[in-house]
């Protein structure tokens, strides 16, 4: 296992005589996973790989910031109420981040550059982490994204 910063990265050979896991302590968000879920420990198994980012080595005094995304975030901008950020990818692809946050949010606005609403699919807050996993389809001209809490 490799350890860079937050990320956790770990492989466990098949060719042991042992077929016990590793175990990775979290909470951990499994970057492998599209959901991005955030997990209290990940298991390997023999033969499989694992890259996560792992929540215990994160500084939560930090400011909010996009944690993982499928997408890269542009024009961040930190008020004592709020986080915004334009998030562009390629069109029609769907997007799923997990964004760390100072509190519960109590708004969640996506729109389009011209101002239009986009559905969001996933809008789930975990408490123990401080998280928010959002969802919503990629624009290649940018997606506006605003938070408030």
């Amino acid at each position: 296992m490799l350890h860079h910063g937050t990320y956790n990265i770990a492989a466990v050979v098949d060719e042991n005589t042992s077929a016990k896991p590793l175990i990775i302590k979290g909470p951990v968000i499994d970057l492998f996973d599209q959901g991005l879920p955030v997990l209290t420990e990940k298991k390997v198994p023999p033969g499989e790989q694992a890259f996560l980012y792992n929540l215990a080595y994160l500084d939560k005094s930090k400011r909010a910031k996009v944690l993982a995304a499928a997408a890269r975030v542009y024009d961040e901008k930190v008020s004592s109420k709020g986080y915004s950020f334009v998030a562009k990818s390629r069109s029609q692809t769907a997007n799923v981040m997990r964004i760390l946050l100072p509190a519960k949010p109590k708004m969640v606005l996506v729109t389009r550059v011209d101002a239009t609403a986009i559905t969001i699919t996933a809008n789930n807050w975990d408490a123990a982490t401080k998280t928010l996993l959002l969802g919503f389809e990629n624009r290649s001209e940018g997606v506006n994204v605003k938070i408030e809490w």
